[in-house]
């Protein structure tokens, strides 16, 4: 399973996140949450964010584009 938390601009919760995944790589998994979470707060009509993740590989990718 995977999770997260949404918070606004002051560190307010907004909205916890869980839900069960397939079985897949550590870093499909937290690709998913950083996914699974863009698409949930572009629905909300948020377009200015900051996402802070635990995995480098993660940050690099959304980073560099890839």
């Amino acid at each position: 399973g995977c999770g997260g938390v949404l918070r606004d601009e002051k560190g307010t919760w907004v909205r916890g996140l869980c839900w069960k995944l397939e079985p897949c790589s550590i870093m499909e998994a937290k690709m998913h949450v950083v996914l699974t979470s863009l698409e949930i707060v572009w629905e909300y009509g948020t377009k200015n964010l900051c996402i802070e993740t635990d995995c480098r590989e993660v940050s690099v990718a959304f980073n560099n584009g890839s």
